[in-house]
Protein backbone atom coordinates (compact mmCIF):
# COMPACT_ATOMS: atom_id res chain seq x y z
CA UNK A 1 0.00 0.00 0.00
CA UNK A 2 0.90 3.52 -0.76
CA UNK A 3 0.40 6.81 0.64
CA UNK A 4 0.73 10.38 -0.56
CA UNK A 5 -0.01 13.66 0.14
CA UNK A 6 -1.92 15.56 -2.62
CA UNK A 7 -2.32 19.45 -1.23
CA UNK A 8 -4.28 20.77 -3.74
CA UNK A 9 -7.07 17.67 -3.77
CA UNK A 10 -9.71 19.47 -2.31
CA UNK A 11 -13.20 17.98 -3.65
CA UNK A 12 -14.86 15.11 -5.12
CA UNK A 13 -13.95 15.95 -8.69
CA UNK A 14 -10.39 15.99 -7.65
CA UNK A 15 -11.22 12.66 -6.49
CA UNK A 16 -12.94 11.58 -9.48
CA UNK A 17 -10.05 12.83 -11.90
CA UNK A 18 -6.85 10.69 -9.78
CA UNK A 19 -9.03 8.00 -9.55
CA UNK A 20 -9.73 7.85 -13.57
CA UNK A 21 -5.78 8.28 -13.84
CA UNK A 22 -4.96 5.31 -11.57
CA UNK A 23 -7.81 3.36 -12.87
CA UNK A 24 -5.98 3.70 -16.96
CA UNK A 25 -2.95 2.04 -15.82
CA UNK A 26 -4.80 -0.56 -13.45
CA UNK A 27 -8.17 -0.90 -13.21
CA UNK A 28 -8.13 -3.27 -10.45
CA UNK A 29 -6.21 -0.17 -8.18
CA UNK A 30 -8.30 0.60 -4.82
CA UNK A 31 -7.94 4.00 -3.88
CA UNK A 32 -9.12 5.50 -0.51
CA UNK A 33 -9.08 9.44 -0.22
CA UNK A 34 -9.31 11.67 2.88
CA UNK A 35 -10.19 15.00 1.60
CA UNK A 36 -9.82 16.58 5.32
CA UNK A 37 -5.58 15.47 5.44
CA UNK A 38 -5.33 15.89 1.55
CA UNK A 39 -4.12 12.09 1.30
CA UNK A 40 -4.60 9.40 -0.35
CA UNK A 41 -4.00 5.37 -0.11
CA UNK A 42 -3.34 3.19 -3.25
CA UNK A 43 -3.40 -0.57 -3.15
CA UNK A 44 -2.38 -1.49 -6.84
CA UNK A 45 0.22 -3.70 -8.74
CA UNK A 46 1.72 -1.04 -10.41
CA UNK A 47 4.79 0.96 -9.45
CA UNK A 48 5.23 3.80 -7.33
CA UNK A 49 6.62 5.84 -10.15
CA UNK A 50 3.52 4.94 -12.66
CA UNK A 51 1.22 5.95 -9.65
CA UNK A 52 2.82 9.28 -9.28
CA UNK A 53 2.92 9.83 -13.00
CA UNK A 54 -0.84 9.48 -12.82
CA UNK A 55 -1.38 11.87 -10.23
CA UNK A 56 0.25 14.23 -12.18
CA UNK A 57 -1.52 13.03 -15.48
CA UNK A 58 -4.72 14.15 -13.56
CA UNK A 59 -3.45 17.79 -12.87
CA UNK A 60 -2.13 16.71 -9.28
CA UNK A 61 1.87 17.26 -7.37
CA UNK A 62 1.29 13.85 -4.87
CA UNK A 63 4.16 13.28 -2.26
CA UNK A 64 4.70 9.51 -1.17
CA UNK A 65 4.18 9.59 2.82
CA UNK A 66 5.81 6.91 4.84
CA UNK A 67 2.81 4.21 5.70
CA UNK A 68 3.47 3.08 9.53
CA UNK A 69 0.94 0.23 9.18
CA UNK A 70 -1.75 -1.41 6.27
CA UNK A 71 -4.25 -1.04 8.32
CA UNK A 72 -6.36 1.96 7.21
CA UNK A 73 -7.98 2.26 10.51
CA UNK A 74 -4.80 3.52 12.32
CA UNK A 75 -4.16 6.57 10.75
Amino acid sequence: MMKFKVDKMSCNHCTNSISEAVALLDKAAKLTFDLGNRTVFVESEIELEEVIGAFTSAGFEATELNVPCCNLSNN
